[in-house]
């Protein structure tokens, strides 16, 4: 689990090149799958469907993985990657331009927030600010 945070970190602060991210993102995945450690597969998978939305082409990998996310978060109900998902496919739909799409991922994540008590996710909420108040 280390390594999905400290990915996350480095995508949060960027300050590391994005490429330096996958290249993590991508050895953890193949430690992760080599073991068959699910979660870390699902939070591997995670972290390369946010690097993927990064550069530039890659939106249907990245969905491709955030597939692979949602399957496992839902078979092993684990809400608070539940929420992570929301988060990244509602970026993805973004970037897509399918605004309606992008709107219930961002309302579904903000439910699962409220629901777990994952307020470090709430700033990421379009409409919340930086301490996840409603704006």
């Amino acid at each position: 689990m280390a390594g999905y945070q400290y990915c996350d970190l480095l995508l949060a602060l960027g300050r590391v090149p994005v490429s330096e991210v996958r290249r993590r993102a991508e050895k953890a995945l193949e430690i992760s799958m080599r073991n068959n450690w699910l979660l870390l597969i699902a939070l591997d998978c995670l972290t390369l469907a946010r690097v993927l939305m990064l550069e530039a082409g890659n939106q249907a990998q990245a969905g491709q993985d955030l597939k692979e996310v949602l399957e496992i978060a839902q078979a092993g109900d684990m809400k608070l990657h539940l929420t992570d998902y929301h988060l990244e496919y509602a970026r993805l739909c973004d970037a897509m331009g399918k605004m309606a799409d992008a709107g219930e991922h961002y309302g579904r994540a903000e439910e699962l927030v409220e629901e777990t008590g994952y307020k470090r996710r709430l700033g990421e909420i379009p409409g919340r600010g930086r301490e996840g108040k409603k704006l």
